[in-house]
């Protein structure tokens, strides 16, 4: 792991709102560092891709349990996020090292990885965990907004 990442991860861990992104749009490293670090949810579980461009794998760990654990298996799959609750994750996960990518979900056991989100990429949830996000680069990159119930 690089100096960076490790700087950034002990940051992030320290302060838990950098982790869940800032005003500031970062870029180059500060981009690798933030999606090495993943998603954090309060109690210190951590959620994040291992792995080079076109090879990422999702892991998870915990601040009191650090031996990383993982969880996904396919060829290409990052930007893991927590919903609100801590019960689901979305991620996106690419067939082939260049894509084309699609928004998955799955329950916070990992279990059964769902397709959410066909062509999408960047996935977010709401603030009150109704909807997913993201944005479909093969549409022009256009944001679509997509409620949770569809794929549950």
């Amino acid at each position: 792991m690089s100096a960076l990442r490790l700087a950034f991860g002990l940051f992030a861990l320290c302060c838990p709102w950098a982790a869940l992104g800032s005003p500031l749009s970062p870029d180059g490293d500060e981009t690798t560092a933030l999606e090495a670090l993943g998603n954090q949810l309060p109690d210190g579980h951590l959620l994040w891709t291992r792995g080079g461009a076109g090879s990422g794998k999702l892991y998870y760990s915990t601040v009191a349990n650090p031996s990383p654990q993982k969880v996904t298996q396919g060829v290409d799959d990052h930007g893991p996020r927590w919903s609100p609750d801590g019960r689901e994750i979305l991620f996106v996960r690419g067939e082939r090292p260049s894509g084309p990518f699609d928004v998955m979900w799955m329950t916070a056991d990992f279990s059964s990885p769902r397709l959410a989100i066909p062509g999408g990429h960047s996935a977010s949830w709401t603030r009150d965990g109704q909807y997913v996000t993201a944005v479909n680069k093969a549409g022009g990159n256009k944001v679509l907004k997509c409620p949770v119930d569809l794929f549950r």
